[in-house]
């Protein structure tokens, strides 16, 4: 089962590395939908998020315990991360208000993961965004239009995904008695 979590974090990761490596920091995480070529990019940033979520929601329920929330909690958070790739036009008028929305509750829910299955570690998160909301407003982001901007939403969201990445990781170890 470790083999979805490693799954997850290897797609993450190799995306990301990709991305700045090409491009440089995106704006935002979702903002490299535009910066990739129109033809592949929203296929390649739904096939991104399907290979980040759906191990990760699988290994996460299968690690949660038992009582509500927690497997709630990892289940649609990953479903709203496949959402949030499926709405990933957030320049479009239509599709901004479901993409903001679906990727609010997918952060949301990795932070109520946390809180609800490792109460212990749900200072991780807070004390990332401190640093990592340092860097955001300091490094420019770029976007599809070559503007330059503060890069804090990619940070922010790096926040999310980095934490729920650690806590899982320490969660299993803790269970597993290592």
């Amino acid at each position: 089962m470790f083999n979805l979590f490693l799954i997850s974090l290897v797609s993450f990761l190799g995306y990301m590395t990709f991305i700045i490596l090409k491009y440089g920091i995106p704006a935002s995480i979702s903002e490299t939908y535009y910066l990739l070529p129109k033809k592949i990019g929203h296929v390649v940033f739904w096939f991104w998020t399907l290979a980040v979520a759906l191990p990760l929601m699988i290994f996460g329920a299968e690690i949660s315990p038992e009582f509500f929330p927690s497997k709630f909690l990892i289940s649609f958070c990953g479903v709203m991360l496949i959402f949030v790739g499926t709405a990933a036009q957030f320049k479009e008028d239509f599709v901004r208000k479901f993409h903001f929305i679906f990727a609010g509750i997918c952060a949301a829910f990795s932070l109520g993961w946390i809180y609800f299955t490792v109460p212990k570690l749900f200072w991780i998160p807070f004390v990332m965004a401190v640093p990592f909301s340092i860097i955001g407003v300091i490094t420019k982001g770029v976007n599809a239009e070559g503007v330059k901007r503060n890069s804090l939403v990619t940070f922010l969201e790096l926040v999310c995904f980095v934490s729920i990445y650690i806590c899982m990781f320490l969660y299993w170890i803790m269970i597993h008695k290592f």
